[in-house]
C-alpha cells in the first residue's frame, strides 16, 4: 500500500486545475480517440504527487478530465466512473435535427476514446459524501477519494413549463433536440425533431399563410447556450429555399438582453438576424406555458405575459443540476446557484 496518500492543499488545488476548463472543452468534443487521449497541451506536469483522483461520469467531459489529469498528475491513481459503453456526440442533434447527420455518426464506442492509464468503473454513481471524501457506487460501495471531478452533466426539466413533458416532443409540432440518453447514447429529441422538421418542409410548400415558428430558451444555465438559436438559423435557411420570407416567420424567445454572451459573437448573429425580416427577437421573455392542443405559448417577461400562436414550437428545456449533486452535500444552499 502507498504509504504517501494524504496531499497538502497546494498539491490538491494544483491537481483540480488540471482538470478544470471542461465547460468550454465539452462544447467541442473530439471526435477521434488521439483528441481525447491528448488531452490538455500541458508542457510539463502540474503535480508529481500521488494522489486518488476520481471522475464521476463518462461524456465529453468526464473524458476530456481524465485526459487532461492523467496528462497533468502522472503519478496520480485515477479512476472514471460510468456506465455508458457507448459515446453520445451531442452536438451532433442539431445537425441530426436537420437532417444533415445521421444517428450512427453520432455514436462512437466509450472505449476508443477512453485515456490510457485510467481505470474505468463501468457502474453507476449513486452518491457523494464530500464530508469524508467518499464517492458511492452501486456495485463498489463507497471510494475514498483526495480529488473529485464532477462531470455528470445536466438534467432537464420540461415539467417545468406549465402544460409541457417530454413525451410531447415529436407530436403537436413541438421539438427540442435536448432529449437523450447518454447512457444509452440515444438522441429521441434530434430524430423526433427531425421528422418535424421534415413535415415542416413540406408545410412551407403548401401553406397558404407564413408558417409561425418558436425557438424558446429558458431562465436558467443551459448546456450548449445557442444551440437553439443555431437551429434556427439553420432551418431559416433551409426553409427560405423552400417558401422565401413570405412562407416563415420566425420568433426568438430569450430571457437575456442580448443573443449571447460573447460580445464578439452577439454582434455578429445580431448583423445577420437583423437581414432577415421573417425573424423577430424577443428578449427578456421566457416560455411559461404551452397548450399544445391549441398550439399556443404563453410568453412572460416580469409580471407581463403574452399569448402567441404557432405551428412549430422548439423548446430549450429549464435545466439543473444532476439529481445527485442536487440532493448531496455538494449543491450550493441558497441563492440564485443554490442546488447547482
Amino acid at each position: 500500500m502507498r504509504k504517501d496518500r494524504k496531499i497538502d492543499r497546494r498539491e490538491a488545488l494544483k491537481l483540480m486545475a488540471a482538470g478544470s476548463g471542461l465547460a468550454a472543452s465539452s462544447l467541442h468534443a473530439a471526435t477521434n480517440k488521439s483528441e481525447l487521449k491528448g488531452g490538455a497541451h500541458l508542457s510539463h506536469p502540474a503535480s508529481h504527487k500521488y494522489a486518488r483522483i476520481v471522475i464521476a461520469g463518462g461524456g465529453t467531459a468526464g473524458i476530456i478530465a481524465a485526459a487532461r489529469t492523467r496528462r497533468a498528475a502522472p503519478n496520480a491513481e485515477i479512476t472514471l466512473i460510468s456506465p455508458n459503453t457507448t459515446h453520445l456526440y451531442q452536438p451532433g442533434a442539431l445537425f441530426r435535427a436537420a437532417g444533415l447527420m445521421s444517428q450512427s455518426e453520432m455514436v462512437r464506442e466509450t472505449a476508443s476514446f477512453f485515456p490510457d492509464n485510467v481505470t474505468w468503473l463501468q457502474e453507476k454513481v449513486t452518491g457523494f459524501d464530500p464530508e469524508h471524501n467518499r464517492i458511492e457506487t452501486e456495485k463498489s460501495g463507497k471510494l475514498p477519494y483526495d480529488v473529485l471531478i464532477v462531470a455528470l452533466g445536466c438534467a432537464y426539466d420540461y415539467g417545468a413549463i406549465e402544460g409541457m413533458d417530454s413525451s410531447m416532443i415529436g407530436k403537436e409540432g413541438i421539438l427540442s433536440i435536448y432529449l437523450n440518453d447518454t447512457v444509452k447514447g440515444t438522441a429521441e429529441g434530434a430524430e423526433l425533431s427531425g421528422a418535424l422538421f421534415e413535415k415542416m418542409k413540406a408545410d412551407v410548400v403548401t401553406a397558404s399563410k407564413p408558417l409561425e415558428i418558436l425557438f424558446c430558451e429558458p431562465d436558467t444555465p443551459v448546456k450548449g447556450k445557442g444551440s437553439g438559436l443555431s437551429l434556427m438559423l439553420l432551418y431559416l435557411d433551409m426553409l427560405q429555399k423552400k417558401g422565401g420570407d413570405k412562407k416563415v416567420r420566425f420568433t426568438y424567445v430569450t430571457p437575456d438582453e442580448v443573443l449571447l454572451d460573447e460580445k464578439m459573437f452577439n454582434h455578429a448573429l445580431g448583423k445577420i438576424v437583423k437581414k432577415y425580416p421573417s425573424v423577430e427577437v424577443l428578449y427578456r421573455h421566457r416560455l411559461t406555458k404551452v397548450d399544445a392542443a391549441a398550439k399556443k405559448a404563453t410568453l412572460t417577461s416580469g409580471d407581463q405575459t403574452i399569448e402567441k400562436a404557432y405551428d412549430y414550437i422548439h423548446i430549450t428545456p429549464p435545466m439543473q443540476a444532476h439529481r445527485l449533486v442536487r440532493e448531496s452535500a455538494l449543491a450550493v444552499g441558497d441563492g440564485p446557484q443554490k442546488g447547482w
